[in-house]
């Protein structure tokens, strides 16, 4: 499973730990996205920075439109690595 994570608050007066680990998300601006895979890891870092994004489990049609808007072609093997971990 996969996670959509987009940040939806800026990190004024934000712990330096919370910026860090918005950073290792590479979730650098408001409204941005990206996709996660469902580990332990991930999962410590989307609690510690909970109260500056949401998230949620990214079905194959919105992980198609992600890669669609991003100039990814070929957009069903993309999801398969994505899925794989590749």
């Amino acid at each position: 499973m996969m996670y959509a994570v987009i940040r939806i608050r800026g990190t004024i007066g934000a712990r330096r730990e919370i910026r860090d680990t918005l950073k290792m998300l590479n979730l650098l601006r408001i409204n941005s996205c990206t996709i996660i895979p469902e580990t332990p890891s991930y999962k410590g870092m989307l609690q510690k920075v909970k109260d500056y994004v949401t998230w949620g489990e990214a079905s194959d049609e919105t992980l198609a439109l992600l890669l669609k808007r991003n100039g990814v072609e070929n957009v069903e093997e993309a999801i398969k690595k994505l899925k794989e971990g590749v």
